[in-house]
């Protein structure tokens, strides 16, 4: 267990690479990066504070493990020393130096608003950050042995900052598949893709909508989708589905055969209604949408089995589906 110094909710949270210690956002304008102590075998927290303009959306982890990106609502990306010495020791990067821990080394505006999801790619040379306007701020040539690379003047008077604008709903989740490939997930509940081209410039590519996720064996779970129960399609349909849960468990003295008989009953019911509202079945497939029925919160990378030519990732979203996809490299 971890005692922050925390006074309100957190909002977002990433672990460091090597899992030694994990970084917390909070509506309170903070950051709390927490790591384990081994003198005192516990974890402790240490605050990034009075940085922030407005509550931390979202945190990501440079493959050091040595700074650490945030967005917020502020509208502002930031780049902040998180070497912590009792983990990290002494770090010999040029970018570090002169700075200690929860120092800001770089400050950009984001396009489009407020920020929601922040994401390094593979190699740590690029940074992507997703906002509300349906925008993704990527911040690219990134060296911490290069103090200049995080200048963030003379980032957007080199061309190394980019705003690109996307044809779907705001993001709420990010990954870099490779340095030159990434995926998002947002509102849509659709994977898309985007890449960086020959000049460096980031494009968007497709919307993954109508593709069907992976199938391919391997493991007992390896390329399944695993679909949220069904729910009713109104409140007084999910309403009546309690009431009645209730009273029969009451008419059997709270026996659980009869409870779940009227469960049945009711979503049967439930499924009627849903019928007879939208023309039958999960309404975002029988359009091609894909999957998802909701906002796509998590989009996790995986490595292809050798020799094969693609990419493959994991998306999660709100009502509990999580689907495997994979993309042909080649095609991108």
């Amino acid at each position: 267990m971890v005692i922050t110094r925390l006074t309100k909710a957190g909002l977002c949270c990433a672990w460091a690479p090597g899992g030694r210690k994990f970084a917390l956002g909070a509506s309170e304008r903070a950051v709390d990066v927490c790591y384990h102590n081994e003198s005192k075998d516990v974890w402790a927290p240490r605050l990034i504070k009075k940085k922030h303009g407005s509550a931390v959306m979202a945190v990501a982890w440079h493959p050091s493990g040595l700074v650490l990106a945030t967005a917020s609502t502020d509208g502002k990306l930031r780049l902040f020393n998180a070497a912590v010495p009792d983990v990290d020791g002494q770090p010999a990067l040029a970018a570090l130096a002169g700075s200690r821990f929860g120092d800001c080394l770089l400050e950009l505006p984001l396009a489009g608003g407020w920020g929601l999801a922040a994401a390094f790619s593979t190699g740590g040379s690029c940074l992507a950050v997703a906002s509300q306007g349906s925008q993704v701020t990527l911040l690219s040539s990134i060296d911490l042995q290069d103090p200049a690379s995080l200048d963030a003047a003379a980032a957007e008077a080199a061309g190394r900052v980019q705003h690109l604008a996307l044809p779907c709903l705001p993001l709420k989740s990010l990954a870099f598949l490779s340095d030159g490939l990434l995926v998002g997930g947002g509102f849509d509940g659709c994977p898309v893709l985007c890449s960086r081209q020959g000049d460096g410039t980031w494009q968007y590519v497709r919307s993954l909508q109508g593709v069907k996720p992976s199938s391919s064996s391997g493991g007992s779970n390896s390329g399944s989708v695993q679909e949220a129960p069904p729910r009713a399609a109104s409140l007084s349909a999910r309403i009546k589905m309690f009431e009645q849960q209730a009273a029969a468990a009451s008419a059997a003295g709270g026996g659980k055969a009869a409870a779940a008989a009227a469960a049945a009953a009711a979503a049967g019911e439930a499924g009627a209604d849903r019928q007879a509202a939208g023309g039958g079945g999960n309404k975002s497939k029988q359009h091609g949408r894909g999957p998802h029925e909701s906002c796509i919160i998590a989009v996790v990378p995986l490595s292809c089995s050798k020799g094969e030519s693609c990419v493959a990732f994991l998306t999660a979203s709100m009502e509990g589906c999580i689907a495997e996809w994979r993309v042909d490299g080649e095609a991108m």
